[in-house]
């Protein structure tokens, strides 16, 4: 996957009141264009059992989690933004759990600003999130099926000191798929600022062994 499936329309999340039009790809770029980073890299471990409120509200509830933990010192030798730092991931029985940490202090000097995750199986779902004055400020889900503006029962949301998402299992298509794409973005006004993995999608292992949905 190029991560030009990063580069969605940019507009800026509006209330949720106000209903605005899907994001949608636009042609290949090459804004995140960098070095291949030294990574850490962890496939789960176990099950997860997450609460949503966008902080560690204990050490257990991540343990076991997939983790991709980039070492971003080669980035900011060639001047790019510092920002995110780790993502970890897994699932549970009904959800696909995902946590993104920043480095230290880069959340707050930031503003106003989006994450853009997508998750591919079979289908590609992408997930908008807004983030205004540091408080979680709405989400756009799309899929090829669905556009959902807001709060869903299948998607659940938190940013504080971390972003937390779960994401249901009915929202992602799975037919035909031994594993799972991911990537996440964040975006600032009208520009991209940081990418986890910046070269190409984590690979997300579906099957038991990998504490995760059976392959299909």
């Amino acid at each position: 996957m190029s991560t030009s499936k990063l580069e969605f329309d940019s507009a800026r999340l509006l209330p949720l009141a106000v209903v605005r039009r899907p994001f949608t790809s636009r042609a290949p770029g090459r804004r995140f264009k960098r070095r291949l980073e030294r990574t850490v890299f962890v496939r789960p471990l176990a099950y997860l059992n997450v609460q949503v409120d966008g902080r560690e509200t204990s050490y257990f509830e991540w343990l076991g989690a997939g983790i991709y933990c980039a070492n971003r010192r080669d980035a900011a030798q060639n001047g790019s933004p510092l920002i995110l730092h780790e993502l970890h991931y897994g699932f549970s029985e009904s959800f696909f759990c995902l946590r993104v940490d920043a480095i230290p202090g880069s959340f707050s000097a930031l503003g106003d600003f989006e994450f853009r995750i997508i998750l591919r199986g079979s289908q590609e779902l992408r997930l908008l999130i807004g983030v205004e004055k540091g408080r979680f400020a709405g989400c756009l889900l799309d899929t090829e099926d669905i556009c959902i503006l807001g709060p869903h029962e299948f998607v659940e949301v938190a940013f504080e000191k971390i972003l937390e998402v779960k994401i249901g299992r009915r929202l992602i298509a799975l037919a035909g798929q031994t594993s799972l794409m991911l990537q996440v973005a964040l975006w600032q006004g009208s520009l991209p600022m940081d990418v986890l993995p910046a070269e190409t999608a984590l690979e997300v292992k579906l099957g038991t062994d990998a504490f995760a949905w059976p392959a299909q």
